[in-house]
């Protein structure tokens, strides 16, 4: 298994499905343990049909193994993704469902959590996913990542949630100034530009963005700073430029 994920990680799908094949090799002990190696096998067919671009076949594969092994979070986590790469809104349905289960079983499996908020996003529910998001754990080495994401689907939405707003703030305030990198600045940049959207669309946002007053010219200002913040800090050349260019439209 681990020498097949290796082989799809580099591209090499068709090697990999010939590994996967060497699990049908007859060996004497194997018959009392042959539905696991036949779950094992439906499974992995399934990640390197995912890891090749072929979704359908994917979905195939793994719908057999989760069958069989539908305590496998692994295996339903594989299978949600097969399920998302379709595109078929049925399908993204059945997708955040098995998310969200791996999710709920194992809160610091963040790239469940992800999962489940792109598909809710897809099925054009971007609070709902904004606030999957949030529910990182706190301390999480990838939460200011996840709360960004948040913010970011609020805003390409054309929508505010003050929730997920609230908790981008407490995780901003709860990281020393002398502390704070590149996910911090790229929290900040998405929380106050958004906000400022969402004041020149009309929408209510509530007195104040964190410490900042609603008002165009103060959301404006901070969200200068925050790109200017994440500018500094930034070593790529025209990325750095670009949001410095970002700050002086502001």
């Amino acid at each position: 298994a681990a020498v097949a994920r290796a082989l799809c990680e580099v591209g090499d799908h068709r090697r990999a499905a010939e590994v996967v094949e060497l699990l049908d090799r007859p060996a004497p002990d194997a018959e009392p343990d042959r539905s696991v190696l036949d779950a094992a096998r439906s499974c992995l067919r399934g990640v390197v049909a995912l890891a090749a671009g072929r979704p359908p076949d994917a979905v195939a594969a793994l719908d057999a193994a989760y069958a069989a092994a539908p305590g496998e979070l692994a295996c339903a986590f594989a299978f949600a993704a097969a399920l998302e790469a379709t595109g078929d809104p049925a399908s993204l349905e059945r997708a955040a469902s098995l998310y969200q289960r791996v999710a709920m079983t194992d809160p610091s499996w963040v790239a469940a959590t992800a999962g489940l908020a792109r598909t809710l996003a897809d099925l054009g529910r971007p609070v709902d996913a904004a606030r999957v998001l949030a529910t990182v754990p706190t301390g999480h080495p990838l939460r200011a990542e996840a709360l960004t994401l948040a913010l970011r689907a609020l805003n390409a939405a054309g929508t505010y949630d003050e929730r997920a707003v609230a908790v981008a703030v407490d995780h901003l305030r709860s990281v020393r100034a002398d502390a704070r990198g590149a996910a911090e600045a790229e929290l900040a940049v998405e929380l106050y530009s958004g906000a400022l959207a969402a004041v020149q669309r009309g929408q209510q946002v509530g007195p104040a963005v964190g410490d900042v007053p609603a008002s165009v010219p103060d959301l404006a200002a901070a969200t200068e700073g925050a790109l200017l913040e994440l500018a500094d800090v930034t070593s790529n050349r025209d990325r750095r430029h670009a949001l410095l260019d970002a700050a002086a439209r502001t």
